[in-house]
């Protein structure tokens, strides 16, 4: 959709509740017919036409985690190399941080990381959770 387009729909878009809102911004990623939407909290008099609409946030998985690596320090190191992290979840089974990517650039499936001179590198698997088909 070209930005007048989008101008013209976010016009009739209106979130005033400021809890509805905050749910919205955290929530996604948001798709409508498996297509990516882009949400964002405009800034200065919003105008849509000068708004970076190529950064989304993914909650994203990294598996087959050593012990030794599960912790928020690696999660925030490896999704720093994916793009800019907002969180990290290493509570659960998978390791997993909420992590803002370039949509324009190809995905990384996969990272390796080197753990000690024993054992050397280790390839983790990368999953990004909620990627629309159109993305895989």
């Amino acid at each position: 959709m070209d930005p007048e387009g989008i101008a013209k729909l976010c016009e009739h878009l209106n979130l005033d509740d400021h809890e509805d809102r905050q749910r919205v911004l955290s929530g996604g990623p948001w798709t409508f017919g498996n297509q990516l939407i882009s949400i964002l909290k405009p800034q200065g008099v919003g105008l849509v036409s000068s708004m970076d609409f190529t950064k989304v946030p993914f909650w994203v998985q990294f598996h087959n985690v050593p012990i030794a690596c599960k912790s928020d320090r690696c999660a925030r190191l490896w999704g720093e190399l994916i793009g800019s992290v907002e969180d990290v979840d290493t509570e659960g089974p998978t390791m997993c941080a909420r992590i803002t990517i370039d949509v324009t650039k190809p995905l990384c499936r996969r990272l390796r990381v080197f753990t000690n001179e024993v054992s050397g590198s280790v390839s983790i698997p990368v999953q990004y959770e909620f990627l629309p088909e159109f993305c895989v």
